[in-house]
């Protein structure tokens, strides 16, 4: 067996058949959810549950977003201080506030 010529044949063999297997798996998946142009009732009913579980998701996370911006607008939860504040009365509130994001991450670390 003359090992000259197999070598450039199975370099030049492995392009192709990768080429065509691809065809192969694109026509077959094609062929799987498209039976004659036409749709199968499996592939339209899940879909359709798709479409509704992606609508209450999109629901869930909207309402998560008007909460999110309803704690962003609301004065009660701003941290900085009005102008009439004294220096000290802000420096208690961000000593305590460093406190608290201290033990909060204690906690976060040991649990």
């Amino acid at each position: 067996m003359n090992w000259a010529l197999l070598i450039p044949m199975l370099a030049l063999a492995i392009p192709i058949v990768a080429i065509v297997s691809n065809a192969y798996v694109k026509l077959k998946l094609k062929t799987a959810g498209n039976q004659g142009g036409k749709l199968s009732d499996e592939l339209i009913k899940r879909l359709k549950k798709e479409i509704v579980d992606l609508k209450e998701s999109k629901k869930e996370v909207e309402e998560r977003l008007h909460n999110l911006e309803t704690i962003v607008t609301n004065e009660a939860w701003s941290i900085l201080p009005p102008e009439t504040e004294s220096p000290k009365s802000i420096q208690a509130k961000t000593q305590t506030i460093a406190e608290k994001m201290k033990e909060f991450s204690k906690e976060k670390n040991a649990g």
